[in-house]
């Protein structure tokens, strides 16, 4: 008989995870589909007359109940026993019985894996229950065969080792990490021990604790020398930084990056190297301790079955293994080198958050913990307690060696330094005693007057420029009020500064012996004459020389005289013209009067006696006329006979001084080439003194307006010339200040920069200290005043005000304009100095340390402020832009 094959074609696509119902269905939709196909072919069969067919049937039966078959019998409802549930003997196809017995010895077995108590009970019933789902190699037989196959399985699952190495023998692979992986509760102390045994690191803690422990004692040991080495050098900062730097900066600007770098044996350089190498051995200990213990957690978690591996959680443990070792690397690079670059490399890795770039700081910080500054604070205390028991010249002389030290001097201010170092204490007293003091040692002639007639003019706001510098680092108590002395004085002592200094320092030394003897000359003319504007004039025109001075008094008073004695002789001229019109009109009207009724013939001779009179009394005014003339033609002859004179004197002292100046070495004085001018600085200054001269002048009208009626005229005299000299200093010091600020405006800073230093100096700006009282107005508290002080602070900074988007336009304005809008009152609050420093140009919603300063409803209160004054700005922005 011919074979006929027939194809019957069955798709099926699932979607998804399907649950146990639609799993139940599915089988019934299939059976059905087969079922019909069968049903077509045989009915072609028939049709073609092939071969008889029997009509299929899917029988439709209920399924077996796994848990009712039990032993070759299975549980079903008896209609004897009212519908209980009796035994009955399995008959029937011994495959199904196989299957069912198989089955229910799976199903038991996956249900304890799940409900057992005990981990390690279930982590046995789930390996139990693999090898029965693997099934034998061969299949039953028998119902003998499947029991005998079940104790086996649940011998071998008894051992987790067994388990896998059967399951390879039942599979065609090597599919030990796939059942690992899909399996990881069945089997938690392999996967414990793979763990371990790929990932735990064989790093010696012990040794790395020891290494760490010697890091941190040698550390502190470079810190004994720490006292000595500020003393004697101060802190290693740029002049910059020396004349900004706050308390709160100390620790960060002396322990940089920079200084790290610094190979050279200073101890401050020392010492940071020191704990940066302690940081990195302390770090280095604590990855490998930390890794090690978390390690260990969880190879822990994994035997007690709190952790199951799978793939991606195994995936996740290398992971973190690949970066705890790229870590440990650079650690161990970084120990086995002494370049410092590799050990903040390594801690960057490990430390990313510690690592920040603060405002004004000068490039990378690192946050250092309380542990590890704590030398160098009390360094820094012996060091305050020794700067405030010392004497103001000890105080003056240590800013000075300060400045030498870190090289903060221009020319000039070293030839200062050089010129007094062998004989400071007495240079320094002399010093402080003309430009402090206002005393010259030995003399009793004005100091201003003196340094107007060497230096001129511009001398005396150079020698208060000075004075103050000299005064700051006299009171000095601190290190950091030492380090912004020694700034201000290296800053001064420039150019014509400089001269004065030294002049001051060198006061009656051999040096000026000679130039004791011409002010000697000067104080005797002063008394003899008085401190007089005109004093002084001839003073400064004789450039200090008293017998010039006498010479040209002496000649400006006769021409004086001279000029009054040609008035007077003019007057007394014009006087004798009208009285002898007035006597010629009454003595005219007289004859007159006797011509017409007299006619005698002696008025015509009284008139001419009259005539005669007068006209010899206008001859004699006239020679006097001319004789004064003649005298003042005299005196002005001699005047400028002497004139000449003096200008000849002139010319060869500055001949002699240019033949001096070709054997002496030139001192460059001038800002060094390309590097620009600290503009911010020296409007600062420029300020500060427009602010003193007001304040001086202001003082000496109060006096004025407050002197007693009883005072005599000469106290009188004296406020009021010292209060004019004073007006001329405001005039000179406002004019200054304006020229400093156009130079800021002009500068290449940034326009933030300019703003800022513009800013503090307004007077809205500083009204916001003085009107504060000591109180810090955002907390509404106290500020110990001898330990911190109070900053106005900018609520929306003017760093963000120039570059935030938001402000758009801002640039656009007026110079005024802009400051007005950054120093607007709304935009001004009274702070605690370190909470402001801490905020730096921060906005209050990005300040993270806010709220360890303030309560969190002030810090809330001050963001909805900030908000608010954001929202001004903006207007007050667009209020003032040119319209279009």
């Amino acid at each position: 008989m011919p074979q006929i094959n027939c194809y019957i074609p069955i798709k099926l696509r699932l979607a998804g995870e399907l649950s146990e119902a639609q799993l139940e269905q599915l089988g019934q939709t299939v059976t059905r589909a087969v079922t019909a196909r069968l049903e077509q072919a045989r009915r072609t069969l028939r049709e073609h007359g092939y071969a008889p067919s029997v009509e299929t049937v899917a029988p439709i039966r209920e399924r077996i109940d796994q848990s009712r078959l039990s032993n070759g019998r299975y549980g079903v409802p008896s209609y004897d026993h009212g519908g209980k549930t009796v035994d009955a003997p399995v008959t029937g196809d011994t495959d199904t019985q196989i299957e069912a017995m198989w089955q229910s010895a799976v199903d038991a077995w996956e249900k304890q894996s799940k409900n057992l108590a005990s981990i390690d009970e279930r982590a046995r019933a789930r390996r139990i229950f693999i090898l029965l789902n693997l099934g034998p190699a061969n299949p039953f037989k028998n119902l003998d065969e499947v029991d005998t196959f079940i104790d086996l399985c649940v011998d071998l699952g008894d051992d987790e080792d067994k388990t896998l190495k059967t399951a390879e023998q039942l599979t065609d692979k090597d599919e030990r990490d796939a059942l690992l992986f899909d399996e990881g509760a069945a089997f938690p102390n392999t996967w414990a021990w793979r763990v371990r045994r790929e990932f735990y690191p064989s790093v010696d803690l012990d040794a790395l604790r020891r290494t760490f422990e010697s890091a941190k004692s040698r550390a502190f040991g470079l810190a004994n020398g720490l006292a000595d080495n500020v003393w004697d050098r101060g802190l290693p900062l740029a002049k910059a930084e020396a004349s900004s730097v706050r308390r709160s900066d100390v620790a960060i600007m002396a322990l940089s990056l920079r200084h790290a770098y610094d190979t050279s044996n200073e101890a401050i350089s020392q010492f940071t190297r020191g704990l940066w190498y302690w940081e990195r051995a302390q770090t280095h200990y604590i990855l490998v301790q930390w890794y090690k213990w978390r390690l260990d957690n969880q190879i822990d978690e994994i035997r007690q079955g709190k952790l199951v591996i799978d793939k991606d959680e195994y995936l996740s443990l290398k992971g973190a293994a690949g970066l705890f070792q790229r870590k440990l690397s650079a650690f161990e690079v970084a120990a086995a080198s002494s370049d410092m670059r590799k050990t903040v490399v390594a801690l960057q890795l490990q430390l990313p958050t510690r690592f920040y770039r603060g405002p004004g700081t000068g490039g990378m910080q690192f946050s250092w913990l309380a542990e590890e500054v704590h030398p160098l604070w009390e360094a820094i205390a012996k060091v305050d307690a020794r700067i405030a028991s010392a004497g103001k010249f000890d105080c003056i002389w240590r800013a000075l060696v300060w400045a030498e030290a870190r090289d903060y001097f221009a020319a000039a201010g070293k030839e200062v330094y050089e010129a007094i170092k062998d004989n400071w204490l007495k240079m320094i007293g002399t010093m402080v005693a003309i430009l402090v003091a206002q005393a010259i040692p030995g003399l009793n002639v004005a100091v201003d007057l003196v340094l107007a007639i060497k230096f001129g003019l511009d001398g005396i706001q150079a020698a208060f420029d000075v004075g103050g510098a000299l005064k700051d680092a006299g009171g000095a108590n601190t290190v950091v009020e030492m380090e912004h002395a020694s700034a201000r004085l290296a800053s001064v002592l420039v150019g014509l500064a400089a001269d004065i200094a030294l002049w001051a320092a060198t006061w009656g030394t051999t040096k000026v012996a000679k130039e004791l003897v011409q002010w000697r000359k000067v104080e005797r003319f002063v008394k003899q004459y008085g401190d007089s504007a005109e004093t002084r004039e001839v003073l400064l025109k004789a450039k200090g020389n008293a017998e010039e001075a006498e010479t040209l008094l002496k000649a400006k008073r006769e021409h004086e005289r001279q000029e009054r004695e040609l008035q007077q002789a003019e007057q007394r001229r014009q006087a004798a013209e009208t009285e002898r019109q007035r006597k010629r009109q009454e003595e005219e009207a007289v004859a007159q009067q006797q011509q017409e009724h007299e006619q005698e013939p002696a008025s015509a001779r009284k008139q001419q006696a009259a005539d005669k009179l007068a006209q010899e009394e206008i001859e004699t005014a006239a020679k006097q006329r001319v004789s004064a003339k003649q005298n003042r033609k005299a005196s002005d002859k001699r005047v400028q006979e002497e004139a000449e004179a003096a200008d000849r004197r002139k010319a060869a002292d500055k001949w002699a001084e240019i033949e001096a100046s070709r054997t002496k070495p030139k001192v460059e004085r001038a800002v060094k080439p390309g590097q620009e001018p600290d503009f911010a600085a020296s409007y600062d200054a420029a300020a500060e003194r427009s602010r003193q001269a007001r304040n001086t002048v202001q003082d000496l009208k109060s006096q004025l307006s407050n002197l007693p009626a009883s005072s005599s005229g000469k106290v009188k005299e004296d406020l009021l010339d010292a209060l004019k000299g004073a007006e001329q200093t405001k005039s000179i010091a406002e004019a200054a200040e304006l020229l400093a600020e156009k130079a800021l405006r002009d500068s290449t800073l940034k326009l933030h920069e300019k703003l800022g230093a513009a800013a503090r100096n307004r007077k809205e700006f500083r009204d916001v200290t003085r009107l504060a009282n000591g109180e810090d107005k955002v907390g509404n508290f106290k500020v110990d005043l001898t330990k911190d002080h109070i900053a106005p602070d900018h609520i929306v900074a003017i760093r963000r005000i120039t570059t935030d988007p938001k402000f758009r336009g801002f640039e656009k304005l007026r110079w005024e304009d802009q400051l007005e809008i950054v120093n607007m009152r709304d935009n001004l609050v009274a702070m605690k100095g370190s909470f402001n420093s801490s905020k730096g140009d921060r906005p209050w919603r990005e300040w993270k340390q806010a709220k360890q300063y303030y309560d969190s409803k002030v810090v809330d209160k001050m963001i909805a402020q900030e908000l608010e004054v954001e929202r001004l700005i903006v207007l007050e922005i667009a209020k003032r832009l040119p319209k279009r």
